[in-house]
């Protein structure tokens, strides 16, 4: 998306969350992923001379009380040659969650999707 000056790079475009399926008030059966799994994905940008960064998401670490589910999110910009590299890491050690861990599913879901959300902002220059 582009704005005026400003463009807006979304970080998760192939990290193959593209909707939340947990935003329902309360679940009445197990959530069974059929396998652990981890999704580690990895952006290398390099951007036009004629933009600079405005504003980047902060690196972060979340993880579930249990440790069963774990998401990083890395972000780095190299100023001398006008790059971003941002590493995103979900993990999911466990395949099945039970019914009672739902509202813990839903809050780790919710906050990464808002995560997910955060573009990198450049700024034409001039």
């Amino acid at each position: 998306n582009t704005t005026g000056d400003y463009t807006f790079l979304p970080l998760n475009l192939f990290a193959g969350f593209d909707y939340n399926p947990f935003i329902s008030d309360s679940r009445f059966s197990n959530i069974n992923f059929g396998y652990k799994r981890v999704i580690n994905l990895n952006v290398s940008l390099q951007l036009p001379a004629n933009y600079v960064v405005d504003e980047i998401p902060k690196s972060i670490r979340m993880v579930t009380p249990d440790k069963d589910i774990t998401f990083i999110r890395q972000i780095e910009l190299d100023k001398e040659i006008n790059s971003i590299r941002c590493m995103i890491l979900i993990e999911f050690k466990k395949s099945l969650y039970e019914e009672e861990t739902y509202p813990t599913i839903k809050d780790i879901y919710q906050k990464i999707f808002e995560f997910l959300k955060e573009p990198v902002v450049l700024k034409k220059k001039g």
